[in-house]
């Protein structure tokens, strides 16, 4: 879950969340992923299903579900449909009210402290909670579907730049909490009306899990790339040329970086595609934060 499903979830008044509980074969969402539909409209809100049959079942469903407030299990199997599909799905139905809304505002709030949360659906008596641990009970319960949900990996960008604005803007539909870091106090303001956006002068609260992107240009490069390493950030890239890259990686090895540590550092940062605007750039360096943390 992004930001995004936050807000839509927000601003939908009359629909249902369909949740995916089990898959069989290829299939485009798998266990826990989430599509919002929004009453009288035949498309989803947010995300999508893959399976154009599985969602006019939901379709079908959902008046039933919204106007009596109950929930209900779709088994979709591809091949029993014109389609090409092979895959199969059971999809939990569920209505958008106050109180589902106000669980997962609560989910936000966790998420947005770094921890983790069990979000647990009760079947039987068609209510959802959470809780910061499970037990084996309810992992096995048949009439329970448990689902961890993980913190935001934090996202550190390091120069409010132009690129730095193609680069927030297609990374705050993933699941990283944004933070943008310069020394230049006016650069920053720049970008003071950006939504879900954290702005840092001149600082590095990194930790192992955080994703480190150094697009900057600057002399403090050096010193965000060695607390980087430091900290064993799980991704740490550096945009620089070819010229100022040796030198900066020369002056780490003499401040104590082993070769070892520094090929931790992707530069050329992001995935190779002869990308030139910063519109092209922006998306290879969203493609290689993917292939990491998809671990790819």
């Amino acid at each position: 879950m992004n930001q995004e499903f936050f807000e839509v979830l927000e601003r939908v008044k009359e629909g249902v969340i369909a949740v995916v509980l089990n898959t069989k074969g290829h299939t485009y969402k798998k266990r826990g992923d989430k599509v919002i539909f929004e009453k009288n409209n035949p498309f989803p809100v947010y995300e999508s299903l893959g399976m154009s049959c599985a969602e006019n079942e939901i379709n079908e469903a959902m008046e039933d579900v919204f106007e009596n407030r109950k929930w209900k299990i779709l088994k979709i199997k591809g091949m029993n449909y014109e389609s090409y599909c092979e895959g199969e799905m059971e999809i939990l139905v569920l209505p958008v009210d106050d109180k589902i809304k106000g669980v997962f505002k609560e989910i936000k709030e966790v998420l947005s402290k770094g921890n983790e949360v069990f979000l647990i659906y009760d079947f039987k008596n068609m209510r959802i909670n959470i809780k910061n641990k499970t037990t084996d009970f309810e992992l096995q319960s048949k009439n329970l579907f448990v689902e961890k949900i993980y913190p935001y990996f934090k996202l550190f960008i390091f120069g409010a730049n132009p690129l730095a604005s193609y680069v927030i803007n297609y990374a705050r539909d993933l699941n990283f909490d944004i933070y943008l870091i310069d020394y230049r106090k006016a650069y920053l303001e720049l970008f003071k009306n950006y939504k879900n956006l954290n702005l840092l002068f001149d600082k590095y609260p990194f930790d192992s899990d955080s994703f480190v992107v150094v697009i900057s240009h600057t002399a403090k490069d050096k010193d965000v790339l060695k607390k980087a390493i430091e900290k064993k950030c799980r991704y740490i890239g550096l945009l620089a040329s070819e010229k100022r890259k040796d030198k900066i990686l020369k002056e780490l090895i003499k401040e104590g970086i082993s070769q070892k540590e520094l090929r931790k550092i992707k530069t050329p940062i992001g995935i190779p595609i002869k990308s030139k605007t910063d519109p092209e750039i922006a998306i290879s360096i969203i493609a290689e934060l993917i292939k990491t943390y998809r671990k790819c």
